[in-house]
């Protein structure tokens, strides 16, 4: 049997696993509708997640456009925009 009370194992591993889990079930990703340089560009969202045309997905951090891509905060190399199918926005859950 495992003792938590004053356990390293708790403060480690168990309650950074809980409150991840309660974190992440209060958040959906909801679409944005095109064309995506001007939903960006006047939403301003914090995190997106784009669909590429290969069908792969990647989040994007304090995304911005720039001339024909979007680029993120830490990115050096941005996503053609003619490669983006869609495009999702992290919101609450309300």
């Amino acid at each position: 049997m495992l003792y938590f009370r004053r356990s390293p194992f708790l403060r480690r591993v168990i309650l950074p696993l809980t409150l991840l889990a309660f974190l992440s079930a209060c958040h959906k990703w909801v679409p944005l509708e095109p064309p995506v340089a001007q939903a960006i560009t006047e939403q301003e969202p914090g995190t997106v997640r784009i669909t590429l045309t290969d069908n792969s997905r990647v989040v994007l951090k304090e995304p911005r456009v720039s001339g024909d891509s979007l680029i993120a905060l830490g990115y050096t190399v941005g996503v053609p925009l003619e490669e983006v199918q869609q495009v999702e926005a992290q919101r609450a859950n309300t």
